[in-house]
């Protein structure tokens, strides 16, 4: 009697192994385009922030309310955003209540230009 071996045959492990890479391959795929995800919401604050910082006058807010502003933008939902604006354009408004002189500006907490 002539024992044969038991086990998978070839074509099995070749099917497994391409089904191996092609998940491999979509897993990097999907991860990849969920890290360019994450990089548009701060994209998009910076880009409102870029804009609004246009109409500052030289009294304008620093670099701490720019930080707070992006914290508030959060994951960019309506009701974050609405916060973040309105937070910018407050400090916005005691800057330029600053605006005559840079120890003015400096006394409401700003930065003068």
């Amino acid at each position: 009697m002539v024992k044969r071996a038991q086990g998978m045959s070839l074509n099995v492990i070749i099917i497994a192994a391409l089904a191996l890479i092609v998940l491999v391959v979509l897993t990097a795929i999907f991860i990849g385009r969920l890290g360019s995800f994450d990089d548009t919401v701060p994209k998009e604050a910076g880009a409102r922030y870029q804009a609004l910082s246009i109409m500052f006058g030289k009294c304008h807010p620093g670099l701490a309310d720019e930080q707070q502003f992006y914290n508030l933008w959060g994951d960019g939902e309506d009701s974050e955003q609405l916060e973040a604006l309105e937070f910018i354009d407050d400090r916005a408004d005691e800057c330029n209540d600053g605006r005559d002189s840079e120890a003015n500006c400096e006394s409401y907490g700003c930065n003068w230009d």
